[in-house]
């Protein structure tokens, strides 16, 4: 097959010997050798082959051979103009052109667009980066789905790992939880804020302030409601919670004071610790018992009545016949039931014993030895005479010798209610009294009171002794 150019003349030798049918045949089988273009203004081309490497600016682009359809070239940068394909650079697969503000855009293709509009119907991207939107818009219309790839918005504003843990502030979230939040202290503080939409909104943050404290925030007030320091001391009302050497403390401070406040589920059983402006204070506010113990052992009670009980959780316990104000129960092993104690030497009242009119009596220490005083004060007496029939008296009480029942150990002394006969004040009690549940309810002896009548009788028989002894010593000298 020859070659030819514009202008040249051939021949297949034969002179003037040059059919239709041959220069058709030539023709068709030509090969070009430069600057041969073909140009339509209509038409459909219905086969082009993907043997031209490039495409000229404002040309066809290559399509799939034997067919009116193209292949969609790679888009690798740039952006795409609203509802406009980009014009592409001569040579490449690359585009200068703008922005695109919808539609969507698959892997490496370019979307197709509504026809005479800048929108198109759909606006997911499932691959690939976003470099830019527009900033003619301030909403972003579409939804970002696809695989767990990295999102990064703002360069960590917004951050999304691929798995799935989230960024604010960070490009780095913390691998041991879903979302991690950070800042500066000293600028935007590493936080959030929640907020209700009412007319009047309620504003709480939690965030970590400028003294590394994470702090619950009430942005509405403008106050901190709750805060856990660096050291772990936790504050409620107060920025500042009191620190104690050794110790982790949880300080609640009010305007009057501050307490806290427990209950179950249905608030039968309440109770608060707490101080008031003059003294602190541990109530149990239903009708029930305040209870301390350790070892997970009670130790000591104070009942709904307000009686203290030690060593027992009863005010009656088993083998006590009277309710006690105050009960301490021993239980052996050598420990005393109740011990009162002072370093003072000298005379020191361990206990006084008082009523509605001032001290009755007192137990009284001092060096050695104690003294179990009642109340004799002159002072409080009036009427004062000497006590007579003494001997009389004497000679009415009835002394004796017997045996516990309860253990039949020997005892001597009196019978209550034999003695009360002659002197009612040393006796306490009723005879034959029995409580409530029919037991007995003993009378009781203060044998101290008995005193005054032997003191009584002594001196009378001096008396008399004195008296018999001078009639003698007058018998003997007549």
């Amino acid at each position: 097959m020859a070659n030819f150019t514009a202008g040249t003349s051939f021949t297949d030798g034969v002179t003037n010997d040059v059919t239709a049918a041959k220069l058709n045949a030539l023709v068709a089988d030509a090969v070009p050798t430069s600057n041969l273009a073909l140009a339509s203004t209509t038409g459909t081309i219905s086969n082009f082959t993907a043997s031209t490497a490039n495409i000229t600016l404002g040309t066809i682009p290559t399509l799939t051979a034997g067919t009116t359809t193209g292949t969609a070239g790679i888009f690798t940068s740039g952006t795409i103009t609203t509802g406009l394909i980009p014009t592409l650079t001569v040579g490449t697969t690359t585009s200068t052109a703008g922005i695109f503000t919808s539609g969507t855009i698959t892997t490496g293709v370019i979307p197709t667009l509504t026809t005479g509009t800048t929108t198109s119907t759909n606006e997911v991207v499932t691959n690939g980066t976003i470099t830019n939107l527009s900033a003619t818009t301030s909403t972003f219309l579409g939804t970002i789905t696809g695989s767990t790839n990295v999102v990064n918005i703002g360069s960590g504003q917004i951050y999304k790992d691929s798995s799935g843990r989230v960024g604010i502030g960070t490009t780095s979230p913390d691998a041991s939880y879903r979302m991690t939040v950070s800042g500066s202290r000293s600028g935007v503080a590493p936080g959030i804020i929640f907020t209700d939409s009412d007319a009047t909104p309620t504003n709480y943050g939690l965030y970590i302030n400028g003294n590394k404290s994470f702090t619950i925030y009430d942005a509405t007030a403008g106050v901190n409601r709750f805060l856990i320091d660096s050291s772990g001391n936790v504050g409620i009302g107060t920025t500042s919670p009191t620190s104690v050497t050794n110790y982790k403390s949880l300080e609640i401070k009010g305007t009057t004071g501050g307490l806290a406040y427990f209950s179950n589920s249905d608030n039968s059983q309440i109770a608060y610790i707490g101080v008031t402006a003059d003294s602190p204070f541990l109530f149990s506010k239903t009708n029930s018992a305040l209870k301390l113990g350790t070892n997970d052992t009670e130790r000591l009670r104070i009942t709904s009545g307000g009686n203290l009980l030690v060593g027992t959780t009863s005010a009656n316990p088993s083998g006590a016949t009277t309710d006690g104000r105050v009960v301490i129960q021993a239980t052996g092993g050598g420990a005393s039931a109740l011990v009162c104690y002072t370093s003072i030497t000298t005379a020191y009242n361990v206990i006084s014993i008082e009523n509605g009119n001032g001290q009755v009596g007192r137990i009284q220490t001092n060096a050695s030895a104690t003294s179990y005083l009642t109340s004799s004060d002159y002072r409080l007496k009036e009427n004062v005479i000497p006590l007579t029939d003494g001997l009389a008296k004497v000679a009415l009480l009835k002394p004796c010798t017997f045996k516990w029942k309860i253990d039949g150990t020997d005892g001597q002394g009196f019978i209550a209610h034999e003695l009360q006969e002659v002197c009612p004040y040393a006796v306490g009690g009723e005879k034959d009294a029995v409580n409530a549940n029919g037991e007995i309810e003993p009378q009781g002896i203060d044998q101290s009171k008995i005193v005054p009548i032997l003191t009584a009788a002594l001196k009378e028989a001096i008396a008399k002794i004195e008296t018999l002894e001078s009639k003698v010593a007058a018998l003997e000298s007549a």
